[in-house]
């Protein structure tokens, strides 16, 4: 069995769920894979299993209105990147911790 864990940001208390179910899945005997996709920003050293592959979810903006603007990209953009790597990756199981909740009804039917 694979395993994919996706998780939309960087920090909080989702992100430490998503780690541990990552570290679970890992020590698990009935597991092939596990991988857990977090954004490119994440405070995580380089690791088996770690993909950082989405947008930074904490940008060093000043402005208040472009890091909304900047929120709001990452919440259209990163579900069509998931979905991409989706397409591309081996048949897995994928657990969405955290999906981005603001546009989830763009993308659950």
């Amino acid at each position: 069995m694979r395993i994919i864990v996706y998780n939309s940001s960087s920090f909080g208390g989702c992100f430490d769920y998503g780690k541990e179910l990552q570290m679970a899945y890992q020590a698990s005997p009935d597991v092939e894979s596990s991988e857990w996709w977090i954004p490119a920003n994440a405070e995580l050293p380089d690791a088996p299993g770690i993909r950082k592959l989405f947008l930074n979810d904490r940008p060093e903006i000043s402005s208040r209105l472009l890091r909304q603007l900047h929120f709001l990209y990452r919440v259209f953009l990163n579900p069509f990147i998931l979905f991409f790597r989706l397409a591309a990756a081996p048949p897995s199981f994928v657990i969405l911790n955290d999906f981005e909740q603001l546009t989830a009804p763009f993308w659950t039917p």
